[in-house]
């Protein structure tokens, strides 16, 4: 062999996070925070041809005080467990039970709860600082890694629903070399 060619420098570690953390959830999917204040809507119309057994959802999540209206001239409010019924607040999704002769389109008034969005892939991978203090488990030896430039790669699985208590997210990292 006459010689190595050196591609990168780099290092690869593997980080598993056990909880759903904002700060937790924006790393790994190289997310942006959006928030949405509490407020009210009013007059947000569904769509027309509604049947019993249609569900609607509607614009905002985390809905109370729900009142729906049809488009009569003088609007007629519609009874909730009679015509409609709230089948999700969180959701914000509406069952309509018996739009009976109500004028369609049928509209919705109600408050939202305040709330937190996180988008994915919205923002460049930061660099990081990662530190280490721990001990090798194998002869019980105090451990210290300092890696000054990481960049986490991007969650590759992340399982909503679990049969236990599931680990949030296994993220990689790659060590970039000093400048």
């Amino acid at each position: 062999q006459y010689g190595r060619l050196q591609k990168a420098k780099k290092a690869e570690v593997s980080l598993v996070l056990d909880e759903f953390l904002t700060s937790n959830l924006l790393m790994g999917l190289y997310g942006t925070k959006l928030a949405a204040a509490i407020g009210t809507v009013t007059a947000e119309a569904f769509p027309s041809g509604l049947v019993a057994g249609d569900i609607v959802r509607l614009d905002k999540p985390f809905v109370s005080a729900v009142v729906i209206t049809d488009s009569a001239g003088v609007p007629a409010t519609l009874t909730a467990g009679i015509q409609y019924k709230v089948k999700s607040d969180g959701l914000g999704l509406i069952e309509i039970i018996n739009p009976a002769t109500f004028v369609q389109p049928l509209k919705a008034a109600y408050s939202t709860a305040a709330s937190e969005t996180i988008t994915m892939f919205t923002s460049p991978p930061p660099e990081r600082f990662l530190l280490l203090d721990g001990i090798n488990t194998e002869n019980n030896q105090p451990v210290l890694m300092e890696l000054p430039r990481v960049l986490f790669d991007p969650v590759g699985q992340l399982d909503m629903i679990m049969d236990d208590y599931g680990n949030l997210l296994q993220l990689m990292l790659n060590a970039l070399p000093l400048p």
